[in-house]
């Protein structure tokens, strides 16, 4: 399980406090026109995120050329690759 699953069931007053990115919960996320926008991955499809595991964003070219993108306001000029990550 996740850090989240620890911190809704050990830290919280409230046993399974609802956190954002608990998929468990996301659908009582509230929801102001489509934001916040959660995306799904099955680790073969998609432009956004191919990360298929909690802690695996951060080594997944998809996501941080999503997020890069988000941060710059534009597609970077040296998006990241699968190299650039495998450390």
């Amino acid at each position: 399980k996740s850090l989240l699953y620890l911190v809704s069931n050990a830290f919280e007053r409230q046993k399974e406090r609802p956190l954002l990115g608990m998929q468990k919960f996301a659908k009582d996320v509230p929801r102001v026109g489509e934001l916040p926008r959660i995306h799904y991955s099955n680790g073969a499809t998609g432009a956004i995120t191919r990360s298929t595991t909690h802690g695996g964003f951060d080594n997944d070219v998809y996501t941080l050329n999503h997020i890069l993108k988000r941060v710059l306001g534009a597609a970077p000029s040296r998006p990241f690759r699968k190299e650039d990550l495998d450390y």
